[in-house]
Formats: C-alpha cells, structure tokens, sequence
C-alpha cells in the first residue's frame, strides 16, 4: 500500500478526491442547463420637496416666494416642450435655486433668481415680468 500521509492510505484517498471531483463538476452542467435571467435591482428617486421644520422657518415672505418659485418650477416640470429641458437635469436646478430663493430678501431678488433659472433653458421667450411693469402700464 502507498501513504500519503501517514495515517492515510491511497485506495482512501483516490475515491475520496473522485467524489469531489464528481459534485463540482455536476451541479455546474445542471445549474447550466437551468440558468434564470439575471435579476435587475429596481431602483426609485424619491424627493422631499421640504419638511415642516423648513416651512415653520419660513416667514410670510419668503414662504410666498417660496410657493411662487416651486409653482413655476413644478409648471415648466410637467408642460415643458422639452422633456430633456435642453439636457439639463431640472430636478438639480431646482435643489440648486431653492436655498437662493428662500433667502432672497425682497420680491425684486426673487424676481431676478427665477429669471436666471429660466435663462438657463436657454428660450426666449421665457421670461419674468416683474409686478412694477404692470403698475407703469396706461389702461
């Protein structure tokens, strides 16, 4: 008889290393025979438009601008002609003008951040017509 180890003879040892050989190779040509299609993760974006304790942080006015900026943001959002918004990714303008709006100090500031976040669509005839123009026109 042939050792391998000292406690081990060879005729142990061969089947042994067979049997293992035999359960590697057979669940592989099984599992190829009924492979499943890969499972693809499902993945969702959710944002918070603002919390309670950002609102309650808010005054009057700059709650109303606010509502004003998101009103015109969520318009061009759902109707806009173009669904790419010129390859800008419109839910990041929004994040990035939020916090500007909600510390502009008077309605002019506002005015002039909404217009620059409409300018970057790049349209003409978007545009912000500021309460005063109204005010100057003859009836």
């Amino acid at each position: 008889m042939l050792y391998i180890f000292p406690f081990m003879k060879i005729r142990f040892f061969l089947p042994f290393g067979l049997f293992i050989l035999s359960l590697t190779v057979m669940p592989a040509g099984i599992a190829a025979q009924t492979k499943k299609p890969p499972i693809k993760p499902i993945t969702a974006t959710v944002t918070v438009l603002g919390s309670s304790d950002s609102a309650s942080k808010l005054t009057p006015a700059q709650q109303r601008r606010h509502d004003a900026f998101y009103l015109a943001w969520s318009t061009l959002n759902r109707f806009y002609f173009d669904k790419t918004f010129g390859g800008l990714d419109w839910e990041k303008i929004r994040v990035e003008y939020l916090p500007r709006v909600n510390g502009a100090k008077t309605d002019l500031e506002f005015h002039h951040i909404l217009k620059e976040m409409l300018d970057r669509l790049g349209k003409s005839h978007l545009n912000v017509i500021i309460p005063e123009y109204f005010e100057q026109l003859e009836y």
